[in-house]
C-alpha cells in the first residue's frame, strides 16, 4: 500500500480542513431548508464547527500510527524479482549495457516472452519441451538481444547449479541428524 508510504504534508492536512470546513457548511445550509440536523442555519454551525478541527486530528493520528505499523513492512522479494535482478545484472556487467539497451531489450516481446520461459525452466527443470537449446534457437545472431539470451542462459544454468548443490547439501545435513 503505497498510501502509507508516502509522506503527508502541510497540504494535505488543509485540504482535508477545507473539504471538513465545507461539508460542515453544506450541511449547515441543509438544516435551514429542512430543519435537520438543527433548526437553523446558524445553529447546525455551532454544533458542527469542531468537525473538521476534529477530523484533521484524528486523520493525523491514523497517518502517524498507521506508517507506523504497516509502513515498516518491506515488500517481500519474489523469486522472479530475484531471479530478473541477478540475470540482468550479469548482462549489464558482461556486455556493458546501458538504459537504452536495456530499454530496447524491455520493449521487445519476443526477448520478455523468452525472459518468462527462462524461469519457468529455473523453476521447474528443463523439459522435453522447454530447454535451453530451444530458446536459444528463437534469436538469430543478428538480433540484438542475441547476446543477452547467451549470458541469460549461461547464468540461468548456473544458478540452477548453484540451487541443486545447496539443496544436495542440505540433503546431507538433514541425513546427518
Amino acid at each position: 500500500m503505497s498510501y502509507f508510504r508516502k509522506e503527508k504534508d502541510l497540504k494535505y492536512y488543509v485540504r482535508v480542513f477545507v473539504s471538513g470546513v465545507l461539508a460542515v457548511f453544506l450541511v449547515s445550509l441543509t438544516s435551514e431548508f429542512f430543519q435537520w440536523p438543527a433548526e437553523s442555519f446558524m445553529e447546525a454551525l455551532r454544533g458542527l464547527a469542531y468537525v473538521p478541527f476534529f477530523l484533521v486530528i484524528l486523520l493525523y493520528f491514523y497517518d502517524r500510527l498507521a506508517k507506523r505499523v504497516l509502513g515498516k513492512r518491506k515488500p517481500q522479494k519474489t523469486d522472479e524479482q530475484e531471479f530478473l535482478m541477478h540475470t540482468s545484472k550479469k548482462v549489464m556487467e558482461e556486455l556493458q549495457y546501458g538504459k537504452e539497451e536495456f530499454k530496447k531489450l524491455q520493449e521487445d516481446e519476443k526477448f520478455q516472452t523468452f525472459y518468462q520461459d527462462v524461469f519457468f525452466i529455473y523453476q521447474n527443470g528443463e523439459s522435453e519441451a522447454m530447454n535451453f537449446d530451444n530458446l536459444e534457437k528463437r534469436f538469430s545472431e543478428d538480433d540484438f538481444a542475441y547476446d543477452a539470451v547467451n549470458v541469460v542462459i549461461r547464468e540461468t544454468k548456473n544458478l540452477m547449479e548453484k540451487k541443486k548443490r545447496e539443496s544436495s547439501g542440505q540433503d546431507k545435513n538433514q541425513g546427518d541428524e
